[in-house]
């Protein structure tokens, strides 16, 4: 990066300032409190000041004539043939940047400082101050020989002056860091190897996966091909098994109308027939008359023969016998009546004339026996002739309705049998097969 033009406004006691640089060295001379400290401070803030910084420092760049006015550097030059821009306008928080290179532009601060970095190589501002430029009280004391300035400004760049032992025990400090290897505290260096390996690791097995998955790929490929193939086969054999089934269709039709073609024409010879038979009818009664009255006849008849069967069917009533004989109960229970007072007059007797004696006292135990048995077979009897009763009441009932409903069957049968005669009498026939 070559810096070629500075600009410098409203800055310390630059109200405005255009200064072209050239390659190599520049060496800026004036008499004292002329700016050139100024010009080296602009190109350092130009370079690695941020536009939004604030405080003491801030206000001592603004102009010594106007406090108020915000100061502004712009900076060209050129970097491998690539001409470039940067313009600041330090305003505190309202402070903006513009760096155009190679046809982009930037506006994002962070973003500006890291391609100054990037085209510079110097990273910060203390960096380029002490390697990028000398004071003239720096050259206090020091001969005007080349060999010593080039010392000094060597001397200047690398730090040596001040902090040359805190440096290098930070840089040892740092190598410690990367070159240990305990298990405990490992170094940058052994964790970056492990971090490898388990990288290199991963890398393998993503290869391995990778080709496992070509693999899958190509299989899939192959059986989406295969597929393709059985799917126009299926097609294939689906069309024609649709086909078969239509020609199924069309033979199951075709037979269909044949046997319906074979129906109609027997019906219409079957029609001709009757045609013929009808014109050539020998009865004198009207052919439509005869056959509705045969066909009411048939179903008298069919309709005789079933109150006939139904007749048959039923059981003979005219000897049936509804009286059961009742078991009688009256007797036992007079019976019962006398022996207790048998058994009564044994225990009076014997309290009368013998005391209760041995003898009396059994015979009318005896009595009183007889007379519970008596009564509990009563009982049982009357039990019997209430359920004997009940049984020729339901019986009674039954062959009243059995009566009532052959009554009622003969006198159907004996209907259908007139409306027969009736029916075959304008007829002038004697049966129904005749007519």
């Amino acid at each position: 990066m070559i810096i070629t033009r500075l600009r410098l406004t409203n800055f310390r006691r630059h109200r405005a300032l255009d200064v072209q640089l050239g390659p190599g060295l520049n060496v800026v001379r004036g008499a004292n409190e002329a700016g050139k400290s100024t010009i080296q401070r602009a190109i350092e803030m130009a370079l690695f000041r941020r536009p939004t910084f604030s405080g003491n420092e801030l206000d001592d760049t603004r102009p010594w004539q106007d406090r108020a006015a915000d100061p502004e550097i712009e900076l060209q030059f050129t970097d491998e043939g690539r001409a470039g821009t940067i313009h600041k306008a330090f305003a505190g928080g309202k402070g903006t940047v513009t760096m155009s290179l190679g046809g982009e532009t930037f506006n994002d601060p962070a973003t500006v400082d890291q391609h100054v970095v990037a085209l510079t190589g110097i990273p910060s501002e203390k960096f380029f101050r002490a390697s990028a430029s000398v004071h003239h009280q720096e050259l206090t004391g020091l001969a005007q020989d080349e060999n010593t300035l080039r010392d000094r400004l060597q001397q200047s760049m690398s730090g040596a002056d001040g902090g040359t032992h805190a440096a290098r025990r930070k840089l040892e400090e740092a190598i410690r860091r990367y070159r240990t290897e305990g298990a405990k505290n490992p170094g940058y260096l052994k964790v970056m190897r492990t971090e490898a390996e388990r990288l290199r690791d991963q890398v393998r097995r993503g290869e391995m996966a990778l080709a496992q998955l070509e693999a899958d790929r190509r299989a899939l490929a192959d059986a989406r091909a295969a597929r393709t193939q059985v799917d126009a086969r299926l097609a294939e054999q689906r069309e024609g098994a649709a086909r078969a089934e239509r020609a199924a269709a069309l033979n199951r039709r075709l037979t269909d109308a044949a046997k319906q073609y074979a129906q109609y024409k027997r019906a219409a010879e079957l029609r001709e027939e009757i045609g013929r038979l009808e014109a050539s009818h020998p009865s004198a009664i009207a052919l439509p008359v005869l056959r509705s009255t045969v066909e009411h006849l048939r179903r008298l008849e069919f309709g005789l023969s079933e109150m006939r069967a139904e007749m048959a069917a039923e059981p003979d009533l005219s000897g049936y016998d509804v009286a059961i004989s009742a078991p009688r109960w009256r007797p036992l229970v007079v019976l019962g009546l006398l022996a207790t007072l048998a058994a009564l007059g044994a225990l009076a007797a014997g309290f009368v004339v013998l005391g209760l004696s041995a003898i009396s006292f059994p015979g009318a135990v005896g009595f009183a026996v007889l007379a519970l048995a008596c009564f509990l077979l009563a009982v049982r009897r009357r039990t019997r002739q209430t359920n004997v009763r009940l049984q020729n009441e339901l019986r009674e009932g039954d062959i009243a309705r059995r009566l009532a409903g052959r009554t009622d069957l003969a006198e159907r049968v004996r209907q259908a049998e007139q409306e027969r005669v009736e029916g075959l009498t304008p007829l002038g026939m004697a049966d129904l097969a005749a007519a």
